[in-house]
């Protein structure tokens, strides 16, 4: 997959994952019925060494506190505000493979 597209699919989802809180949800919020296939962190245990636990939340949060072995990526790291004040805006694709390389 070419690095830009690639680049730009990842940071879609992490962006699309982090707009999803019970307040963006216009339903009535149900965690036990809202199944993500998110795994276990009994799961995570046993499977260590094999997966590389991304922590997408500002840095800030992630210095006060993560799994053990997880590793900052801060989506906020890759977004900027535009010239009309909309922020969150995903980098350019270029700017973005270099960001991510």
């Amino acid at each position: 997959m070419n690095l830009k597209i690639g680049a730009v699919v990842i940071m879609t989802c992490f962006m699309t994952c982090s707009l999803m809180t019970k307040e963006a949800l216009p339903l009535q919020w149900d965690p036990k019925g809202l199944d993500l296939g998110l795994i276990s962190p009994a799961e995570l245990f046993r499977a260590r060494g094999r997966w590389k636990v991304l922590d997408c939340r500002p840095r800030d949060q992630f210095t006060k506190g993560h799994i053990p072995g997880a590793l900052s990526f801060s989506w906020e790291e890759f977004t900027y505000t535009d010239r009309r004040g909309v922020r969150y805006r995903v980098l350019p694709p270029e700017r973005l493979a270099k960001a991510l390389g």
